[in-house]
């Protein structure tokens, strides 16, 4: 499986990377690679192939990769990005339904279904997300996301949401 690592590692040595820049600039890869070693030529024809980044009848840069790299990536990203980055909480959606959503998504992060946890350990597994982890618990109880009881010895999944 080819990934982005291939094509950055295009810009690691000097030389393959003057090869690539030309072919950004429009060169094809004869035009490129012209002057250089045999063996230089075929160890960049190598890295070029592995990064596909080259057209293989045509010689000329190809983009499509580079592309399905980028769409992969996007696909990769949290599933509550921009809310989080990195694992962190970094500011809660504006609509209802989307920052239920996303509480629940954290809740079944933190607890497992039927698990009933002191409130002393869910701060604990919440604060993995977030420094205002009581804010967020509070948001969970509100949004009907965990259920409690009722002197707060123990949280848990609501099952119904």
């Amino acid at each position: 499986m080819h990934t982005w690592k291939n094509v950055l590692a295009l810009l690691l040595n000097d030389t393959t990377r003057e090869v690539f820049a030309n072919l950004l600039l429009g060169k094809n890869l004869d035009e490129a690679l012209a002057g250089l070693a045999a063996s230089k030529q075929q160890r960049i024809r190598e890295a070029l192939s592995k990064a596909q980044v080259v057209d293989p009848l045509t010689g000329e840069f190809s983009p499509q990769h580079i592309q399905q790299l980028l769409a992969a990536a996007k696909e990769e990203r949290e599933p509550f990005y921009p809310f989080m980055n990195g694992g962190k909480l970094v500011r809660y959606p504006v609509t209802h339904e989307r920052r239920a959503q996303l509480l629940r998504h954290l809740a079944e992060r933190v607890l497992k279904p039927g698990e009933i946890v002191a409130e002393s350990e869910l701060n604990t597994r919440l604060a993995d997300f977030t420094s205002a982890f009581a804010e967020m618990r509070r948001y969970m109880i509100d949004y009907g996301v965990l259920l409690r009881h009722r002197d707060g010895t123990g949280y848990w999944l609501n099952p119904d949401f």
